[in-house]
């Protein structure tokens, strides 16, 4: 988390926590706009992108990029949940790595 909401290489107690709160802020608008009804859902997650990649992406082309995602996730032939559940099995298997 530290090299991508930190940009200090030797970042204080104070750096670390701002990008703490940092992720936890980007937590909360995500969550707040998958609560969204479907048409105002994906401005706000371009929006949200948009402010990720610090102006780099615009709206357009970060919900261009999610309409991909969500397709490619949509493919039954297209299979994701292996990666998914060994997370969570290593996770559940290994509580010590969550703090």
């Amino acid at each position: 988390m530290a090299k991508t909401f930190v940009s200090d290489d030797n970042p204080s107690l104070q750096t670390l926590s701002s990008g703490e709160t940092n992720f936890r802020n980007l937590v909360i608008q995500y969550a707040t706009a998958l609560t969204l009804p479907d048409h105002l859902r994906m401005e706000a997650l371009g929006a949200l992108g948009v402010q990720i990649s610090e102006g780099v992406l615009d709206s357009s082309t970060v919900q261009f990029i999610l309409a991909i995602a969500m397709s490619l996730c949509s493919d039954p032939n297209v299979y994701y949940m292996d990666p998914i559940n060994a997370a969570i099995f290593g996770i559940s298997h290994h509580p010590g790595l969550i703090r």
